[in-house]
């Protein structure tokens, strides 16, 4: 899967009006037109979970949250 694709996926996760109203809040990254075969998951983003992701080999990270200021 491309990352667009990925992208365009999780926005049609949504409403459109719920997009429009929350400008800002949702992004992404980086955009890559690398083929993604193993994505990630976490709530939250730090040292630990990146580390954890660098491990398992993951493609993407979808967090719910961004990372905390201090990283």
């Amino acid at each position: 899967m491309q990352f667009e694709k990925l992208v365009d996926l999780l926005k049609d996760c949504f409403l459109p009006i719920r997009l429009d109203q929350y400008q800002g809040e949702f992004g992404y990254v980086v955009n890559s037109d690398t083929e993604l075969s193993r994505i990630g998951y976490a709530t939250n983003l730090d040292q630990i979970v990146a580390s954890k992701a660098v491990e398992a080999k993951v493609d993407a990270l979808i967090t719910h949250h961004d990372a905390w200021d201090f990283l």
